[in-house]
């Protein structure tokens, strides 16, 4: 009874601080990760025979790989670019948090030493910048930065 109410109390002070408690990751199929009531991702996986240049460092027979990432605030559907999500090999847990302005979405994914997290930094209108990190040491591997152009 102890563990299950030091439990429930750990889950009120993540509700009550922000942080979306974060969902599992279909390794194949839909995942709906939900923060508030304002933002709604949608993560779309699918198993793939694991390709040649990563047989080396993945010796299992299929990986999952992200196909498609929504992201959707307050009912407006913002644009992903294709380069924050196809690098995501064996994504296991998403959560949203609010970040400065805006929002972060937080992807886990890998294995041991090929384990990372990526952070998607997004507003109501769209995604502003990406950045990888080594899921060992939290040192940023990758860092991307989106512009808006206008024609």
């Amino acid at each position: 009874m102890r563990t299950f109410t030091i439990c429930l109390l750990i889950l009120i002070l993540l509700a009550l601080s922000g942080i979306s408690i974060g969902s599992e990751i279909n390794s194949s199929g839909k995942t709906i990760v939900k923060y508030k009531k304002s933002v709604v991702v949608a993560i779309e996986s699918v198993k793939i025979k694991t390709p040649r240049s990563v047989a080396e460092y993945y010796d299992k027979g299929t990986v999952s790989t992200v196909e498609a990432l929504q992201i959707s605030v307050d009912n407006n559907n913002i644009v992903v670019p294709r380069s924050a999500f196809l690098d995501l090999i064996d994504a296991h847990k998403a959560f949203v948090k609010e970040y400065k302005k805006g929002f972060v979405l937080s992807i886990l994914g890998g294995d041991a030493a090929e384990s990372y997290k990526v952070n998607i930094y997004f507003d109501r209108d769209r995604v502003t910048h990406r950045v990888r990190l080594d899921g060992e040491s939290d040192a940023v591997t990758q860092e991307t930065q989106y512009k808006l152009v206008e024609m």
